[in-house]
């Protein structure tokens, strides 16, 4: 930022400077036609020069932005947490035991396929995109929430209530639904899957995860989870 702000000052100046100049040249002066066109000409050559450095920083903070994602194990559409970064969680509580309310949330859009096929891989990539932020968005930072590759998205919360998680998926129900009222894009299927730990099973964050997924049912496209749902849904 700090270089920002010094080229940004210095354009301020620069352009302060011409300013100042042309009040002089033309109207204490009275400039002839031949200073006034320099003076335009100049403008017009410095604000190119101003716009070529903008653009050139913009690429700098767009490059740095993406390393800043790729060292934090972001992932590079979604642009949040990556399957790295759910191994990374995988091995903290490897051959430990699970917090008592520890729950693992599956998604996955189902219809990420027909997306591609209409709108291309750039359409594909932008529900993906939309989806993530939908997601950490209703997050509110209670849950670890990540791509698990492919159209899986996974959320993880150590210490929340049955009613917590349930208002944490209504969230994201409710701006689903929000953004598929918009005109102008494809709208946004998915399912749910959700494994709640057991403390009287002794269960690892592995089985919860891959129990969370094997309740990810295409044909099923379940925005919330009922009373019931949510009572069946140990491993």
């Amino acid at each position: 930022m700090k270089k920002i702000d010094t080229i940004k000052t210095i354009q301020l100046v620069l352009f302060l400077v011409i300013a100042a100049l042309s009040a002089v040249v033309i109207i204490l002066r009275g400039g002839s036609r031949h200073s006034v066109i320099l003076l335009l000409w100049g403008t017009l050559a410095l604000s190119f020069l101003f716009i070529f450095l903008d653009f050139s920083l913009f690429a700098e903070q767009q490059q740095a932005y993406e390393n800043m994602l790729k060292a934090l194990n972001a992932d590079p559409v979604s642009k949040i947490a990556n399957r790295r970064s759910i191994d990374a969680l995988l091995d903290k509580f490897d051959g430990q035991t699970l917090p008592p309310d520890f729950a693992c949330i599956a998604f996955e859009l189902t219809n990420i396929k027909a997306i591609n096929q209409q709108y291309g891989r750039s359409g594909g990539n932008e529900a993906l995109k939309r989806f993530s932020i939908i997601l950490n968005l209703a997050a509110l930072d209670d849950f670890f929430v990540a791509r698990n590759g492919g159209s899986r998205f996974a959320a993880m919360s150590e210490d929340l209530s049955r009613k917590d998680i349930a208002a944490f998926l209504k969230r994201i129900d409710d701006k689903i639904a929000q953004y598929n009222r918009q005109l102008g894009h494809p709208p946004i299927h998915y399912t749910v899957g959700a494994a709640f730990n057991d403390p009287a099973q002794r269960q690892d964050i592995v089985t919860l995860i891959a129990a969370a997924n094997r309740r990810l049912n295409p044909a099923d496209e379940r925005h919330t989870l009922s009373a019931d749902d949510q009572e069946d849904a140990h491993v």
